[in-house]
């Protein structure tokens, strides 16, 4: 059955990430600006203008990069 068929109470099924909630199970934007924040405050603090991300761990919390196919394939 599509997703654009399902219907559940007030709110309609939708495409979040991967899977299909209903609503998503937190609030992913303000995970994303929390992060960006810790990120820019420690930066601040330590006086860097710039970072380079290697650790494909560290990618994703920064960036919230989905795209981790060079990680899963090793």
């Amino acid at each position: 059955m599509p997703i654009e068929s399902v219907r559940s109470g007030r709110y309609a099924a939708r495409q979040h990430g991967a899977m299909e909630f209903s609503d998503p199970p937190v609030d992913l934007d303000g995970v994303r600006r929390y992060r960006l924040e810790r990120l820019r405050a420690e930066m601040r603090k330590e006086g860097v203008s710039g970072l380079l991300l290697f650790d494909q761990i560290n990618t994703r919390y920064a960036t919230d990069a989905t795209n981790m196919q060079v990680w899963c394939s090793h």
